[in-house]
């Protein structure tokens, strides 16, 4: 068997009966003795690529095993003195060679579970009572919420929601717990695992108040209070938000008054396409050419009245016009929402320096043209921003007609420039209902136009 002895055959000892299964076990074994040359041993199991397939092992991971693989190596070698120096050599090299086979994710980042630590790093933030800035931690230190959990063992509790958080992309199967040794993940058995959500938070109540039912309070303060612990621990603001939004949907399953919690996002249009309103210098007109100074009360604006639905909680805004103008660098869109936070969504596009100071002084912005028959969207999530309306077009040309290719759809990131506001995320958790205001302001002369048509499209839910 290579620079080992024949230890590893005679008195390799028995498998394990408490890792996963009887079938892991007797693989792992024909496995070993293959890899030591053990006479009749054959491995007959799945190949590695084949059982580590979407598994999304990680190059960490690997290495974990590694020394666990060694660490037990070596105790058991404490009391089976006829291995020798050169047999754990010929396993640890033979594990090592699977690598390609076996790791997935070697930069040790591809899914959520990998980039905020693992177990290990989910195990800290949710901590215990008493361990300073854990999740634990602050919901027992939170009067409003902690008689829930009175009755409560904190060692289960810990055990169960570092799983169900591992679960979420990870190797984790929450509620499929088996027994495990002494001090590993105590408080479950394969007899009494982790309950599902429903069933575990039926019924309680907080503490001495018999008739306080989780509310949709309680339910957004355990959010915030582990929101707070994932900061604490540094866990990345993408990556602790992606949890957030995974977890959010429990609500319908925890809080006793489901009607109370976000349902299916509701999509509203509110909208006016037959506005006519000119931009031009007459006086009788409104006379708003040049006029823009960087205040909504320089602007035209159309006031759009959005009513109730019961989704009355804004979780993203597109903003629709159309409009007829030349000389687009001109122009600036504001959005005013029912509680009067204001946004900047278009600021002069154009390719002089950025951002222009919102004071409709400096010159001068992109030359090409808008025309009403070819309206354009102002989302965030759009890919191309709006500063690069009409870029490779000329004066001549209209947006989203002359481009070539031609754009489809015509929609642009909002672009704030040098206003106020950083785009329309600055509405979300704002009121959904009430008077919205679309303000347009122009900021050079002999340029004139006409305003057709706005529409607002809301993307709204019944709570934050």
């Amino acid at each position: 068997m290579g620079p080992g002895g024949d230890g590893l055959c005679v008195r390799g000892g028995s498998p394990g009966r408490g890792i996963d299964s009887d079938a892991l076990a007797g693989c792992l074994a024909r496995q070993l003795g293959a890899l030591a040359h053990c006479p009749g041993i054959a491995y007959d199991c799945k190949k590695m690529a084949v059982a580590h397939a979407g598994l999304g092992v990680s190059q960490l991971d690997f290495i974990d095993f590694m020394a666990d693989f060694e660490a037990a190596f070596d105790a058991h070698a404490v009391t089976h003195p006829e291995l020798v120096a050169g047999d754990k050599l010929t396993l640890v090299t033979a594990l090592g060679d699977m690598v390609g086979d076996i790791v997935a994710d070697p930069t040790s980042d591809m899914s959520l579970y990998q980039r905020v630590g693992r177990k290990p790093a989910i195990q800290g933030f949710v901590g215990a009572p008493g361990l300073a800035s854990t999740f634990l931690d602050r919901v027992m230190s939170d009067p409003a919420i902690n008689g829930f959990f009175a009755m409560t063992g904190m060692e289960r509790l810990h055990t169960c929601l570092v799983r169900q958080l591992g679960a979420l992309d990870g190797p984790i199967h929450y509620g499929f717990e088996v027994t495990a040794p002494d001090g590993i993940e105590t408080g479950v058995s394969l007899g009494d695992p982790c309950g599902a959500m429903k069933g575990v938070h039926a019924g309680l109540v907080n503490g001495e108040m018999q008739d306080a039912a989780i509310t949709i309070d309680d339910f957004l303060a355990l959010l915030q209070h582990l929101a707070d612990a994932m900061t604490s621990f540094a866990v990345p603001v993408a990556d602790r938000d992606a949890i957030l939004e995974v977890l959010g949907p429990l609500c319908h399953v925890i809080v006793a008054d489901a009607g109370t919690c976000p349902g299916d996002p509701s999509i509203t249009l509110t909208e006016r396409t037959d506005l006519g309103l000119l931009i031009d210098n007459l006086k009788e007109h409104g006379g708003l050419d040049d006029k823009y100074n960087g205040t909504v009360a320089s602007m035209l604006c159309v006031t759009l009245q959005v009513p109730a639905t019961g989704f009355d909680v804004v979780a993203d805004v597109r903003l629709e016009i159309g409009l007829t103008h030349s000389f687009i660098g001109d122009l600036t869109i504001k959005v005013v929402a029912p509680d009067g936070t204001l946004s900047t969504a278009l600021s002069r596009p154009g390719p002089e320096p950025m951002p222009l100071a919102d004071d409709g002084i400096a010159c001068c912005g992109d030359d090409s043209n808008f025309l009403a028959s070819v309206p354009f969207t102002l989302r965030d999530e759009a890919l191309l921003s709006a500063q690069k309306m009409g870029k490779g077009i000329d004066n001549a040309s209209v947006v989203c007609k002359d481009e070539q290719p031609k754009m489809d759809p015509c929609e642009f990131k909002t672009f704030s420039g040098g206003g106020p506001g950083n785009g329309f995320a600055e509405f979300k958790g704002t009121a959904a209902d009430g008077p919205w205001r679309v303000c347009i302001g122009d900021s050079g002369k002999g340029d004139f136009g006409v305003w057709e048509a706005v529409g607002l499209t809301l993307t709204r839910t019944q709570a934050p």
